[in-house]
């Protein structure tokens, strides 16, 4: 997400983007968009940052030459707490925004949901706290819709929080839908990674309901080998040949999209899921669980929402309902899809962003420069025992995985959660 908002705020302003990667060195991706990577240490899924002096020289120099006039962060960790820290000390606004339910953040860092008997006590104990921390020294929380703003409530002031939505350039998706109701072979797909929140294995009990010439596909990569095993030990122990799991760059999802006749979840948690709005913005009706981008998008005219406890052969039912539809009926549907997701374009999610910088900066502009105790202490954490927090991040999500799936090892890799900087050139386009 960070990424593609930094390349669409770039078009009209300068934008830094700051991320992990395995050496330290500056991208320049174009005249106004540059990306510094910081080199780090990756354990799973869970990059560390190397903060020797070497490193924090370059990323404080890498600011300071700059110049930023707004720091955005997307995650309330490690880099983040670092820059976020710059930013009190130069007077400068920071703005998170929030991917995850705070009062549910441990679900999110274990990459389990309803996991309560594990969660509970890190999340009271240690998560609470810390956001509370987080949240006194930003400028703005942006929630990213109603579900979200509500949960962030709980933790700070209603006149530092904001509702934007995610972002997606909608052009991407236009293709022409290729698929009908009529094809002797349906495909109905699912994007998203391999871990026990996303609940694949719900699916899969679903398609055994289901006609043979349904093939369901799984793209995303794999969190949870264990998680993974599991789902293909079903697979085989029911000799199911039309399930296909793998994995796709972004560039060739809406391809899978337009190619596809149904997007489908069983998420049990998505705050709002990019590849929901991705589906539908290919004109894909969705069929899924309810969860917080169900429920928000889903309307029974762009597909349909089941409760959570739902049985997979309800939900199969459902699926079959939707693939059996005639063409006109389904054209509609598909073509109501696409324009229920208008408001997650760029453009317009832009002019959200531009007016939120715009006030934060005007605010800051008749405050007195001031630290903020609790960002400076814990930069100074990330930056001398961030390993050590990393470590524990990872051995907690370990302990769960063996708690839930009845496994010892957990083996995971990471999708790297950027962050990023603007510089605002001015207030005009």
């Amino acid at each position: 997400m960070a990424f593609e908002l930094g390349r669409a705020l770039s078009e009209r302003h300068d934008v830094a983007l700051v991320c992990t990667g395995s050496s330290t060195r500056l991208i320049r991706e174009s005249g106004s968009f540059s990306v510094l990577l910081v080199g780090s240490e990756m354990e799973g899924e869970v990059a560390s940052p190397y903060w020797g002096r070497r490193n924090l020289k370059t990323l404080i120099d890498f600011v300071d030459g700059f110049g930023p006039d707004v720091i955005h962060g997307n995650d309330a960790a490690n880099t983040d707490v670092i820059l976020q820290d710059y930013a009190n000390r130069h007077g400068i606004p920071y703005i998170y925004t929030g991917h995850s339910m705070p009062s549910r953040m441990m679900e999110f860092v274990t990459g389990l949901v309803n996991a309560h008997v594990v969660t509970w006590a890190p999340q009271k104990a240690v998560a609470a706290p810390y956001l509370k921390g987080y949240f006194s020294g930003c400028d703005r929380i942006v929630a990213l819709n109603r579900v979200s703003y509500d949960d962030h409530r709980r933790y700070v002031n209603s006149d530092r929080l904001a509702i934007i939505p995610n972002l997606r350039d909608m052009r991407k998706f236009a293709l022409k839908k290729t698929v009908s109701p009529l094809d002797p072979v349906k495909r109905i797909v699912f994007v998203g990674t391999i871990v026990e929140r996303k609940n694949q294995m719900f699916l899969i009990e679903a398609l055994r309901s289901l006609p043979s010439s349904v093939e369901l596909l799984l793209l995303g990569d794999v969190l949870s080998k264990p998680y993974l095993r599991k789902i293909r030990a079903y697979i085989k122990k029911y000799d199911m040949k039309n399930v296909t799991i793998g994995r796709a760059e972004s560039a060739e999802i809406p391809r899978y999209l337009r190619d596809s006749h149904l997007f489908v979840s069983a998420s049990l948690a998505e705050v709002q899921s990019l590849a929901v709005i991705e589906a539908l913005a290919s004109a894909t009706p969705v069929v899924g669980l309810e969860n917080e981008t169900i429920s928000e998008l889903i309307d029974g005219k762009n597909g349909v929402s089941l409760p959570q406890t739902a049985e997979p052969e309800e939900f199969a039912a459902e699926v079959a309902r939707l693939l059996e539809l005639s063409p006109s009926r389904y054209a509609a549907m598909s073509a109501y899809a696409r324009t229920s997701v208008e408001l997650f374009d760029k453009d317009a999610v832009l002019d959200l962003f531009e007016a939120m910088y715009e006030e934060c900066i005007r605010e800051r502009l008749s405050l007195p420069v001031a630290r903020n105790r609790w960002s400076e202490t814990m930069a100074a954490f990330w930056i001398t025992a961030g390993k050590v927090s990393n470590d524990f991040v990872v051995v907690a999500r370990r302990l769960a995985e063996s708690a839930i799936v009845e496994t010892i090892k957990a083996d995971e890799t990471r999708t790297e959660k950027p962050k990023f900087k603007l510089r605002f050139k001015s207030a005009t386009k």
